[in-house]
C-alpha cells in the first residue's frame, strides 16, 4: 500500500509494481474486473475511487466538488446518471464514493477471499476484491478514519463493520401532519420523489398509512387533485361493481363450471386459514373474511390469465387491513399483483434476490455456505422462495410486516 500526502489532500492507493492496480470490482454475476483503487481525503470527505485498468488512473479522481456527485454515497457517471451500486456495469468514470455519505462499510477477510463491501442509503452495494493484498492495511486506515469521524465500529469474526457518523441523514416517520405538507391546497403531491424517499427511509405512521398506501398503490395518481381523486374513487367503485356482476352461473360449460367451483373452494379454504389468529378477519361468519373471499373470486374473474394460486390471500390481508373499503382494496391488490412475482418474475427479480442472498451467505457465513455447497442443490435456496414470493408474510407478525 502506498500513502502520499500534499497540502490539499492525502491519498491512499494500492498499486502493483507493473503500474496496474489489482483491486477487483465484482459484478452481480460474480465476474471481477481489476482496476486502480485509491482513497483521497477531500474537505468534503474521504473519497474512494476505482477505475478499470484499461481506463487510466486519473479518470476516477474527480473531486466531490465537481458535478456528478450523489448524496446517496455513490457517484454519478459522466452523463449524470447515478450509479447506485449495481456493479453489473462500470462506466468510463469508474466508481467514486464519499464514505461519509454511505450506509455502512465492511471489510470481510476469509480464508478464501478479501472483500470491501460498501452499502449506500438505498441498500445498493459495491463489492471490491483484494485477493492480491492490501486489505489489512486498508482496514487500519479505515479504523483511523472512523475514529476521527466518531463513527460506530464493530469487530466481527471476518473484519470490521463501520456505520459512518458524519453526513448520514435521519429521516422522520411520515405522519398525517407530515404527509399533508407534501400536498398543496388542491391535494396534489408536490414532490413525489422526495416523499417516496422519506417513506422508504423513515416509514409511515399507523394513522397515515391508509392515505399513503392509496397513493403508493396507485388508487390515485400523485398529481391528482381532491376532485380528481373523488371522481376516480367513484369510477373504480363502478368498475368493481361491473366485475362482481360477472360471477358466472348458467353461462359456463361443465368443464368451466368445474374449474370455477374448484377455484372458489380453494379460495374459501385459504381465506379460512390465512391469519386465523387475527380476530379482524377470522371466523366463518366474519364479514371481513367474506369480503376477502369476494375480492379474490373477483380478481380470478378479472384476471383469468393470472388465475388464483395459494399465497394470494397472504398478500391481500395487509392491504385489506389498511385500506378496508372493498372496491379500493380490490384495485390496490390488482396493482400490487401486477408488480409481484406471481405475474412478473423479471420485475420482482426473484432469482436475482436469491443470488444476492447466496452472496451474503458466502460473505457473512462462509461455513454454512461451504456446507450447503456440498449438499446437492441446497444452494439454490429453494426453501427461501416463499420469503420473496409473498414478501415475508408468514415470517413476521402484522406490525413489522406492514412496515416491510
Amino acid at each position: 500500500i502506498k500513502i502520499t500526502k500534499s497540502k490539499s489532500k492525502a491519498v491512499v492507493s494500492t498499486q502493483s509494481t507493473g503500474g496496474k492496480n489489482n483491486v477487483g470490482l465484482k459484478d452481480d454475476d460474480g465476474n471481477v474486473t481489476d482496476g486502480y483503487f485509491s482513497l483521497t481525503n477531500y474537505p468534503h470527505g474521504l473519497q474512494l475511487s476505482w477505475v478499470a485498468n484499461n481506463q487510466g488512473e486519473t479518470t476516477a479522481q474527480r473531486s466531490p466538488d465537481e458535478p456528478g456527485t450523489s448524496r446517496d454515497g455513490f457517484m454519478a457517471s459522466r452523463d449524470g446518471a447515478v450509479s447506485l451500486g449495481s456493479s453489473s456495469s462500470v462506466d468510463g468514470d469508474g466508481v467514486r464514493i464519499i464514505l461519509e455519505w454511505v450506509k455502512c462499510v465492511k471489510t470481510l477477510d476469509t480464508l478464501v477471499d478479501q472483500h470491501l463491501l460498501i452499502t449506500n442509503n438505498n441498500l445498493m452495494k459495491k463489492l471490491f476484491v483484494f485477493n492480491k493484498g492490501g486489505l489489512a492495511q486498508l482496514t487500519q486506515v479505515l479504523r483511523g478514519w472512523a475514529a476521527l469521524q466518531k463513527s460506530e465500529v464493530a469487530d466481527t469474526d471476518l473484519g470490521i463493520f463501520i456505520v459512518p457518523n458524519k453526513r448520514n441523514i435521519s429521516y422522520p416517520r411520515v405522519s398525517s401532519v407530515l404527509w399533508q405538507r407534501y400536498l398543496n391546497k388542491n391535494g396534489t403531491v408536490t414532490d413525489i420523489r422526495h416523499a417516496r424517499r422519506l417513506i422508504y427511509e423513515g416509514g409511515v405512521s399507523d394513522e397515515a398509512r391508509g392515505e399513503v398506501w392509496r397513493c403508493l398503490l396507485s388508487l390515485h395518481n400523485h398529481s391528482h387533485t381532491h376532485r380528481q381523486k373523488s371522481y376516480r374513487n367513484q369510477l373504480l367503485a363502478e368498475k368493481y361493481r361491473d366485475i362482481r356482476l360477472k360471477i358466472p352461473d348458467v353461462d359456463l360449460n361443465p368443464s368451466e363450471h368445474a374449474s370455477f367451483s374448484t377455484t372458489v373452494a380453494d379460495i374459501e379454504k385459504d381465506c379460512c386459514r390465512t391469519d386465523s389468529h387475527n380476530p379482524l378477519i377470522s371466523g366463518a361468519d366474519n364479514p371481513n373474511q367474506a369480503a376477502l373471499k369476494r375480492i379474490l373470486i373477483n380478481y380470478y374473474l378479472h384476471r383469468p390469465e393470472m388465475g388464483y394460486v395459494q399465497g394470494m390471500s397472504d398478500l391481500l390481508v395487509p392491504i385489506f387491513l389498511v385500506i378496508r373499503e372493498e372496491s379500493e382494496v380490490f384495485w390496490a391488490f390488482d396493482y400490487f399483483m401486477n408488480r409481484s412475482a406471481f405475474s412478473n418474475l423479471k420485475y420482482c427479480n426473484l432469482y436475482q434476490q436469491l443470488a444476492f442472498l447466496r452472496e451474503i451467505l458466502g460473505l457473512l457465513f462462509p461455513d454454512i455456505y461451504s456446507y450447503l455447497s456440498t449438499t446437492g442443490d441446497a444452494l439454490t435456496l429453494t426453501c427461501c422462495h416463499r420469503w420473496f414470493l409473498i414478501f415475508f408474510k408468514r415470517e413476521f407478525e402484522l406490525e413489522p410486516l406492514l412496515k416491510l
